[in-house]
Parts: structure tokens; C-alpha cells; sequence
């Protein structure tokens, strides 16, 4: 039911997963607004050593901090990082390359480079790259991408964007489906095949457009069932 219409489903929200993504929306302002008053006390007492993607549960936390922490991988498959000075941006562990699904590069950090930041892969009075220390310490495709990125113009900070956001804005809607594609994924959900979008957009009333789902639910379905019958019978 919690799937999406053009799937298959009735788009019906899913409460837990609505809740995780209002939650990881105060999990995005702890690493977007340091400033803020929640920031300030959830950092004294639970992270004032780390920043908020890293921090674990700690002992004996709250309800507040539990709730939020909980948000933490839903927050970390969301975000990246827009560049700026390259102060802030671990050139391994953050998401940064716009051309890899991760973001990140494939090459595997030498011990000497672990703390190797984004700022120290170009010059900040040329804006050029540092194509010697680029070329010794990754692989030619990352070096390549890595160079296109630190070409362009950039503003004076780093700044976290949300990544379905033509803005960069943490967006509910997007953090929710993002949230249910993974649950999708580990569900092993199969979506049925059918003219869905057909059904919702045609000129007829509401009990009608349920009834042709439910049918199309139902003959698609059958569709399906055939094949593995076989394959039981014959194992």
C-alpha cells in the first residue's frame, strides 16, 4: 500500500518512515546551523569532540538524543558537500565528487594522506590544482574529476546541501522517499508491472479508478504466479 502509485501501489505514507525523515530533519540542522541552541547543548554533552555523522549513542542517552542519532544513516545517504575553501571536506570520507554515485574516490588512502583535505589539492591564490600532489596520492580517473571540480570558481566556505534539492535544502519529501527506496531494497519489494499512471490520470470517478487497480493488481499478479508454480513443481 505504502507503495507509490505508478508502481503499484496506493501511496499511502508509511508513519515510520515519515517519522525517521521529520526526524533527520533535526539531525540536519545539528551539521547545518552550529549556532543554533539544540546544536550548542546536544554537542556539549553527546559530541564535543566529533561532528554529528560520527558520533555514536553514548551511555545512557536520552529519548531526544536516541530519537535523532537514529537518523544519522538516512542523513549521511542525503547529503554533500558544496565546495568552497576545502577546509572542511576529508577528501576520502566526505561526499564531494559530483561524477561518482558516492561521491568520494575510489582510490584507497596511504596512512601519510588519511588527513588529507580537500583545501591542500589546489592553489588558493591561482585556483588551480596541485596537479603533483593530486597525480602521487590518487588514481587517474579520480585525479581527472578531481581536477574539473577544483577548476571552477567557488565561494569562501564549504557548505552541506541536500542532494535531491535543486537549492540544497533539506527537503521532508525527498529525505521520506529516499527513506522507502531503501526499505524497498531490503524488503526485496517487487514492484507489479501495469499501466498505473493510466488509471490515476483518467476522467472517472475515484471508486472506479480503485476497482481497475484492484484488477490489474489482481490479473498482474496472476501473470507472475504461473512461472514460479512450474519451477516449484519441477523442483
Amino acid at each position: 500500500m505504502t507503495v507509490d502509485k505508478d508502481n503499484g501501489g496506493l501511496n499511502f505514507r508509511d508513519l515510520e518512515g515519515f517519522n525517521l525523515a521529520m526526524l533527520d530533519k533535526q539531525g540536519w540542522k545539528l551539521i547545518t546551523n552550529s549556532f543554533s541552541l539544540l546544536t550548542r547543548v546536544l554537542k556539549a554533552k553527546y559530541f564535543p569532540r566529533n561532528g554529528f555523522l560520527d558520533v555514536n549513542i553514548g551511555h545512557n542517552p536520552s529519548y531526544t538524543w536516541r530519537s535523532i542519532q537514529s537518523s544519522i544513516p538516512l542523513l549521511s545517504l542525503g547529503y554533500r558537500w558544496k565546495i568552497g575553501d576545502g577546509r572542511n571536506i576529508n577528501v576520502w570520507t566526505e561526499p564531494w565528487i559530483l561524477s561518482r554515485s558516492n561521491m568520494r574516490p575510489t582510490t584507497l588512502p596511504h596512512s601519510s594522506f588519511v588527513n588529507l583535505y580537500v583545501s591542500h589539492l589546489f592553489d588558493p591564490v591561482t585556483n588551480s590544482c596541485n596537479r603533483y600532489l593530486i597525480a602521487t596520492t590518487l588514481n587517474p580517473q579520480d585525479a581527472a574529476d578531481i581536477c574539473k571540480i577544483l577548476l571552477h570558481s567557488r565561494s569562501m566556505h564549504d557548505t552541506i546541501v541536500w542532494k535531491a534539492s535543486p537549492k540544497g535544502n533539506y527537503i521532508i519529501k525527498s529525505a521520506y522517499r529516499l527513506c522507502m527506496s531503501l526499505t524497498s531494497q531490503d524488503n526485496n519489494t517487487t514492484h507489479i508491472s501495469g499501466d498505473w499512471r493510466q488509471i490515476w490520470s483518467s476522467q472517472v470517478p475515484p471508486k472506479l479508478k480503485h476497482f481497475c487497480w484492484r484488477m490489474l493488481r489482481i490479473i498482474s499478479s496472476n501473470k507472475v504466479q504461473p512461472s514460479s508454480s512450474r519451477s516449484t513443481m519441477s523442483s
